[in-house]
């Protein structure tokens, strides 16, 4: 009941204020919704407003950011070498575009069997300070595929064993920052 009274659903909405209230790219236009002249109070304005964002998401106009990308992560283990393919997923009903604040699209870590970090991809490469934005179609991904030989940063080859290889990128959906991982455990010969 309080909640009732502080919100006034009853009382009338002016159409400037409703107009200011409702200005959604990709909605219908407020005078598709209402009659110019006709009293709305704030309970219906709303109702409208609620109504039309479950359009928009249903249209995939609205993402929720969290769950518009998802990543997965492949290797084939070979003798000398592994190659790993990288894949982000476009999860939304609509083709988006993703944006790199320099040339490197991911980066990778090795994790030994202790947890200890023995190599990082980007620490041996350098990178261009360039705005990069890929487009990704509706339920679409981008690949992305880097052979690895097994060796650490000074170029040492390591033990054989079982190693964690973890993937991430990270990039911004509209002004949103989005972090993506995903590991995969593997063996060296």
């Amino acid at each position: 009941m309080a909640l009732d009274r502080a919100l006034k659903p009853n009382e009338p909405i002016r159409p400037m204020e409703f107009e200011r209230l409702f200005r959604l790219e990709g909605g219908p236009q407020v005078e598709e919704l209402i009659e110019p002249g006709s009293p709305l109070k704030r309970g219906e304005a709303a109702m409208i407003l609620v109504q039309s964002l479950d359009y928009l998401k249903a249209e995939g106009h609205i993402v929720e950011k969290e769950k518009a990308f998802d990543a997965s992560l492949d290797a084939k283990v070979g003798r000398d070498s592994v190659e790993f393919i990288f894949d982000i997923h476009n999860q939304t009903e609509s083709d988006q575009i993703i944006t790199f604040s320099s040339s490197q699209t991911f980066d990778f870590n090795v994790y030994n069997s202790d947890g200890d970090q023995v190599y990082n991809w980007a620490s041996v490469r350098s990178f261009l300070t360039v705005i990069t934005d890929v487009a990704i179609e509706k339920e679409g991904y981008v690949r992305y595929e880097t052979p690895w030989d097994y060796t650490d940063a000074s170029g040492q080859k390591l033990p054989a064993g079982a190693y964690k290889v973890v993937f991430t990128s990270q990039f911004k959906f509209g002004e949103e920052p989005i972090e993506l991982s995903s590991e995969v455990l593997i063996d060296i010969p």
